[in-house]
């Protein structure tokens, strides 16, 4: 309840080793929740195993609240400096279970101006995919949707590259190890247009 807590903090757990370290193969910190019904009742659970909010309020017209940082921030420091380090470290991972039907990651962004979901990246040559989907298994599904009913003057997806001239490669490809297809590789479907054009290349 401090009002004055600035770059202190209120919860530190640190773990150090340094040495003839051993392989470590455990969790340093683990949240465990289980909850197993015997009787012969219906219930319905829908909680949270951790909770973590953060407020910023502002009460006083004269006054103003910059809030930035984060809610929950993963880090992953490699340092070679001496020897050969393999760091193939994911900061989050997330295993969902065979007989669940729950979504592996949720997000709900109510801002009007905002991203839901901002990527950057580094990487200069990486052959499978700044962003990477495999759905192998999918055979009479969709592998990605984007839904857009409220769009007027936006756009839908867009692919821009300013910077280099493109030579050998491309913006978009399309690659389908099929001899025939009756839909077509590519499909559009403007049923309801009325006006404009369904495919408009510009050169």
């Amino acid at each position: 309840t401090s009002v004055g807590l600035s770059t202190g903090g209120l919860f530190n757990v640190a773990h150090t080793a340094s040495g003839a370290i051993v392989a470590k193969t455990t969790f340093i910190s683990e949240f465990f929740s289980s909850r197993t019904n015997t009787a012969a009742a219906a219930i319905s659970d829908d909680y949270d195993v951790l909770s973590i909010i953060r407020t910023n309020v502002n009460t006083n017209a004269g006054g103003s609240l910059t809030a930035a940082g984060s809610i929950l921030r993963l880090e992953n420091i490699a340092t070679p400096t001496a020897g050969t380090l393999t760091d193939t470290t994911a900061a989050l991972e997330i295993v969902m279970d065979a007989d669940g039907t729950g979504t592996g990651i949720t997000i709900t962004h109510n801002a009007t101006v905002a991203q839901a979901l901002a990527i950057t990246s580094l990487a200069t040559t990486i052959a499978t995919g700044v962003a990477s989907i495999t759905a192998n298994s999918l055979t009479t599904g969709v592998g990605m949707i984007i839904t857009a009913n409220g769009l007027t003057t936006g756009t839908g997806l867009q692919i821009t590259s300013t910077g280099a001239i493109v030579t050998t490669g491309e913006l978009v490809e399309f690659t389908a190890n099929s001899a025939t297809t009756t839909t077509g590789l590519i499909r559009i479907s403007g049923t309801a247009l009325t006006a404009g054009a369904a495919v408009n290349v510009t050169g």
